[in-house]
């Protein structure tokens, strides 16, 4: 394994741990997700890791999924967003949609008949994640979309606001909801990345 490869197997244990397995894996989780890295190190899925193998691939991360704070036994990590956990995630409110011209959720066409009859849900998550524009679009890389996804919708926050749908940012800019989000709150949907039209009707 090389030393790629060896980065993409950690982080999936960090992001597996962090956002989903901690409560199973008996790993101690604070109420807003942090755990601290020497209870993270000691579990079976992060056998052979080490601190700084931890700290070099959350500097590395464009995304910035993770959060560290504080020294020596106290230091501790967290999953920005993306839990499906009952944790308390950072994020703000939005109250001013108009700061926020372009929300996208990033899906796939094989989802898209589904998502137009049920609206965006949270699929087992505690949020639905959602973009501040397209990849090419943005300064630095950032969560709320897979790179992979061949379909973005755009959503009018404005108006899924007016029907009492609660929208926030996390730490890392993510656009946060627990929805679910209906069509009637769909601007547009575009094929990705060629941006031509999908028509619902």
């Amino acid at each position: 394994m090389n030393k790629y490869q060896s980065d993409v197997e950690i982080s999936k244990r960090l992001s597996y741990i962090l956002r989903h397995g901690a409560i199973k894996e008996r790993i101690p989780i604070t109420n807003d997700g942090w755990v601290l890295i020497k209870d993270l190190l000691n579990n079976r899925q992060m056998k052979g890791v080490s601190e700084e193998e931890i700290i070099n691939i959350v500097a590395k991360d464009q995304k910035k999924r993770y959060s560290i704070q504080g020294e020596g036994e106290e230091k501790r990590i967290r999953a920005n967003q993306g839990h499906s956990m009952k944790v308390e995630v950072a994020m703000k409110e939005i109250r001013d949609a108009t700061l926020y011209p372009v929300v996208i959720h990033g899906t796939y066409m094989k989802h898209l008949n589904s998502i137009i009859k049920n609206g965006l849900q949270k699929m087992g998550r505690l949020h639905i994640h959602m973009a501040q524009g397209l990849p090419k679009d943005l300064k630095e890389e950032q969560s709320g979309m897979r790179s992979t996804c061949n379909v973005v919708i755009y959503i009018d926050i404005e108006k899924a606001m007016k029907k009492g749908i609660k929208f926030y940012e996390s730490e890392n800019g993510v656009i946060l909801s627990e929805g679910p989000i209906d069509a009637s709150c769909f601007k547009e949907i575009r094929r990705y990345p060629s941006l031509t039209i999908v028509s619902i009707n």
